[in-house]
C-alpha cells in the first residue's frame, strides 16, 4: 500500500504546485483561459489589511512586502536578482506599475496631487 501510494504521489506532483498556489492565491486564471502567477484580489486585500496599519508609501509597502515575504515585485527589490543578470529591471517595474493599478482599482490605494501613491487600509482607524 506504502509503494502504490509513493508511486501515485509522483504522478500528481505537478498539480501538488498548482493546487497549493491557487489555493492561497499566488495563482490564478484572471483574464486568461490559462493559469499563471497573479495574485488574487482576495490576497491583495490580505496583504494591505494585515501589513498596513496606516496609510503607508508605495514602495514602503513594496518593501515590506520583499522583507515578510520574499515577494520581489519592484525594481528596487529586485537590484540583486537583476544585477547577476538573471532577470531584466524593466520587468520588475512594469510589476510594479501594475500592482499599483490594481491596488487603485481595489480602492486599496491613492495617488495624492504630490505624485505619491499610498496603499490604504480600508479598516484603519480614522486620521491614520
Amino acid at each position: 500500500m506504502v509503494n502504490k501510494a509513493i508511486l501515485r504521489h509522483k504522478q500528481h506532483v505537478n498539480n501538488f504546485h498548482r493546487t497549493w498556489g491557487k489555493e492561497i492565491g499566488l495563482i490564478s486564471s484572471r483574464n486568461s483561459q490559462r493559469i499563471r502567477y497573479a495574485p488574487t484580489d482576495s490576497l491583495l486585500k490580505t496583504l494591505v489589511l494585515t501589513n498596513v496599519p496606516e496609510r503607508l508609501e508605495f514602495q514602503e509597502f513594496l518593501n515590506i512586502l520583499n522583507i515578510k515575504y520574499g515577494f520581489i515585485i519592484g525594481d528596487k527589490e529586485a537590484v540583486e536578482v537583476t544585477s547577476s543578470g538573471q532577470a531584466d529591471l524593466e520587468a520588475f517595474s512594469d510589476n510594479a506599475i501594475r500592482l499599483e493599478q490594481r491596488l487603485s482599482s481595489m480602492g486599496l490605494l491613492r495617488r495624492l496631487s504630490d505624485a505619491v501613491a499610498y496603499v490604504e487600509n480600508p479598516f484603519a482607524k480614522d486620521g491614520i
